[in-house]
């Protein structure tokens, strides 16, 4: 299965805790800042073999 944004949105939407419009925006929001940073090189710089 693969995860889509409408999975991520359906499983914050299922805790009960924001709105749709509210968990669609959380998940648009994260991964505009996943974006940016793969763009500025910042996930690079992590040493993941820790």
């Amino acid at each position: 299965m693969t995860l889509t944004k409408a999975h991520l949105v359906e499983a914050f939407l299922a805790k009960n805790i924001f709105t749709k419009t509210e968990s669609a925006r959380i998940i648009d929001t994260l991964f505009e800042l996943i974006k940016q940073s793969l763009q500025n090189g910042w996930f690079r710089q992590l040493d993941l073999a820790r």
